[in-house]
């Protein structure tokens, strides 16, 4: 009898971790296909993880038969999962991300139950991919349509030229807002000198005498009454 009740419990404890979709590298490209992915990318043994656990299985639970929302998560201690883990880039735990399951986007809003499911809800649609080309507009849908039937070469100089070019943006950026800065400070430090001249100096005695004569102009008042 004891052996039966643990074996039960055994599979229903199966059959819970298969409903919050544990994805593995080797079951990652099948169960995601044409979904849109709110995943958790996590370790059993952290501490944050284990806190967000109930949020996130309560998450799961609500989502697990949904059409194209898929909520699951992805354990990066289990050694099969490693590559998968550092392809998303992930550096600590939980780490949680959305979107095209080839393309992932960080989340970084709030991590409780009400903040998770409001951010399934108002952001996570179908998406526009090589996978759902019916729902891409007629310029999205011929560029995926063009690229596909470029070689992974061909696609790794391309992503290599648009990534060289969005770093050369961002360098551009960053020494306009430098020079912007710079000239800031410099109009700010005259604009500083002046205030202090004009305090140090004539306005500080234009109101000084301005006091004297309405001090004389008082005294005179007096005097004539």
């Amino acid at each position: 009898m004891a052996f039966r009740l643990l074996s039960t419990l055994f599979l229903v404890g199966l059959s819970v971790a298969y409903s919050l979709n544990d994805l593995t590298a080797e079951t990652y490209d099948k169960t995601t296909e044409g979904k849109t992915v709110f995943l958790k990318f996590y370790a059993p043994t952290c501490a944050h993880c284990k806190a967000m656990a109930p949020e996130w299985d309560k998450l799961a639970e609500i989502y697990k038969d949904h059409e194209y929302i898929l909520v699951g998560q992805v354990d990066c201690n289990d050694t099969r999962n490693k590559e998968l883990c550092a392809m998303n880039y992930v550096r600590g735990y939980p780490t949680v991300l959305y979107g095209d399951p080839q393309h992932l986007e960080k989340y970084e809003g709030p991590r409780l139950f009400l903040h998770l499911e409001r951010f399934v809800e108002t952001s996570l649609k179908p998406i526009c991919s090589a996978h759902n080309l019916d729902l891409c507009d007629d310029e999205t849908r011929a560029t995926i349509e063009e690229l596909l039937t470029l070689s992974f070469k061909e696609l790794d100089e391309r992503v290599a030229k648009a990534e060289e070019q969005l770093q050369a943006a961002n360098e551009e950026f960053e020494k306009k807002l430098k020079r912007i800065q710079n000239d800031y400070i410099k109009v700010a430090d005259r604009k500083q000198d002046a205030i202090d001249a004009l305090k140090d100096d004539s306005l500080a005695l234009m109101k000084a005498v301005k006091g004297h004569k309405k001090k004389l102009a008082r005294q005179a008042t007096a005097a004539s009454m």
